[in-house]
């Protein structure tokens, strides 16, 4: 009995395998693979599209606040003028309206 077994072995043809594996259990490993990286893409690539549209969503609501954007004028005319900002910080300009604007 034991040398049917033997020779039952024998005369199955060789399994083909690549690198050891079968062929199947590379198709699954490669289908995971790319899988991974598109998963990996798709999260990088949202990220920076989420950055963005929060970048943009900052900017126009600045641009709505009617107090930062006076502030940002006053800021800009006393960069054109002729004094430096410096004098602003100066004790006896404290209750000016433009060291309020600057602070």
């Amino acid at each position: 009995m034991a040398s049917d077994l033997i020779a039952t072995e024998q005369q199955l043809p060789p399994r083909p395998t690549f690198w050891g594996e079968s062929y199947g259990f590379w198709c699954q490993t490669g289908a995971l693979l790319l899988a991974a990286i598109f998963a990996f893409v798709a999260i990088r690539s949202s990220r920076a599209i989420e950055r963005r549209k929060v970048a943009v969503a900052a900017i126009f609501s600045t641009r709505k606040d009617k107090e930062l954007v006076a502030c940002i004028r006053v800021i800009g005319n006393i960069h054109s003028g002729d004094q430096s900002i410096a004098i602003y910080a100066r004790n006896d300009k404290i209750d000016d309206e433009k060291t309020k604007a600057i602070a």
